[in-house]
Protein backbone atom coordinates (compact mmCIF):
# COMPACT_ATOMS: atom_id res chain seq x y z
CA UNK A 1 0.00 0.00 0.00
CA UNK A 2 1.27 3.30 -0.70
CA UNK A 3 2.47 5.56 2.30
CA UNK A 4 0.18 8.48 3.89
CA UNK A 5 1.53 11.85 4.83
CA UNK A 6 2.56 12.17 8.89
CA UNK A 7 1.53 15.32 10.02
CA UNK A 8 1.36 16.68 13.43
CA UNK A 9 2.15 14.67 16.65
CA UNK A 10 3.73 11.64 15.66
CA UNK A 11 2.41 10.04 19.09
CA UNK A 12 -1.22 9.97 17.48
CA UNK A 13 0.10 7.81 14.99
CA UNK A 14 -0.97 3.76 16.32
CA UNK A 15 -2.47 2.39 13.52
CA UNK A 16 0.15 0.31 11.59
CA UNK A 17 1.15 1.72 8.19
CA UNK A 18 3.63 3.21 6.51
CA UNK A 19 4.08 7.48 6.73
CA UNK A 20 6.14 9.97 4.69
CA UNK A 21 7.21 12.28 6.94
CA UNK A 22 8.15 16.05 5.47
CA UNK A 23 9.14 18.72 8.13
CA UNK A 24 9.51 21.17 5.72
CA UNK A 25 6.80 23.79 7.54
CA UNK A 26 7.40 22.32 11.00
CA UNK A 27 3.70 20.96 11.62
CA UNK A 28 5.47 17.47 12.67
CA UNK A 29 5.81 17.31 16.36
CA UNK A 30 7.57 14.98 18.50
CA UNK A 31 10.36 13.18 16.06
CA UNK A 32 13.69 11.88 17.55
CA UNK A 33 15.74 14.88 19.00
CA UNK A 34 17.81 16.22 16.36
CA UNK A 35 16.59 13.91 13.32
CA UNK A 36 16.56 14.80 9.96
CA UNK A 37 13.00 16.13 9.57
CA UNK A 38 12.20 14.17 6.46
CA UNK A 39 12.09 10.07 6.22
CA UNK A 40 9.63 7.47 6.63
CA UNK A 41 7.83 6.73 9.78
CA UNK A 42 7.04 2.43 10.18
CA UNK A 43 3.98 1.55 13.29
CA UNK A 44 3.14 -1.52 14.09
CA UNK A 45 0.72 -2.56 17.07
CA UNK A 46 -0.04 -5.33 19.16
CA UNK A 47 -2.83 -4.76 21.52
CA UNK A 48 -1.85 -1.63 23.99
CA UNK A 49 1.92 -1.55 22.59
CA UNK A 50 2.65 0.40 19.73
CA UNK A 51 6.61 0.87 17.92
CA UNK A 52 7.22 3.44 15.69
CA UNK A 53 10.37 2.97 13.47
CA UNK A 54 11.83 6.29 11.45
CA UNK A 55 14.23 6.37 9.21
CA UNK A 56 15.27 10.06 8.15
CA UNK A 57 16.26 10.41 3.99
CA UNK A 58 19.96 11.08 5.52
CA UNK A 59 21.73 12.90 8.51
CA UNK A 60 23.12 16.30 6.93
CA UNK A 61 26.22 15.34 7.47
CA UNK A 62 26.62 13.84 3.50
CA UNK A 63 25.16 10.47 4.15
CA UNK A 64 28.20 8.81 5.67
CA UNK A 65 26.36 8.25 9.11
CA UNK A 66 22.95 6.09 9.11
CA UNK A 67 20.66 6.26 11.94
CA UNK A 68 17.56 4.39 12.65
CA UNK A 69 14.87 6.20 15.95
CA UNK A 70 12.80 3.70 17.51
CA UNK A 71 10.58 3.63 20.33
CA UNK A 72 7.31 2.27 21.88
CA UNK A 73 4.14 3.27 23.76
CA UNK A 74 2.40 0.92 26.10
CA UNK A 75 -1.04 2.01 26.99
CA UNK A 76 -0.71 5.44 25.25
CA UNK A 77 2.85 6.38 27.37
CA UNK A 78 5.85 7.11 25.06
CA UNK A 79 9.14 5.98 26.04
CA UNK A 80 12.15 8.50 24.37
CA UNK A 81 13.51 7.62 20.82
CA UNK A 82 16.37 5.24 21.19
CA UNK A 83 18.81 6.20 18.30
CA UNK A 84 20.84 3.25 16.69
CA UNK A 85 23.71 4.05 14.30
CA UNK A 86 23.43 1.83 11.11
CA UNK A 87 26.77 0.03 9.70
Amino acid sequence: APSSHASGNLNNYKDEGRYSVVQGSGDVSNLPDGAYGYGNLIVMRSRACVTQIYTPHFTGQGGEQRFLYIRVSLDDNWVNWYKAQLQ
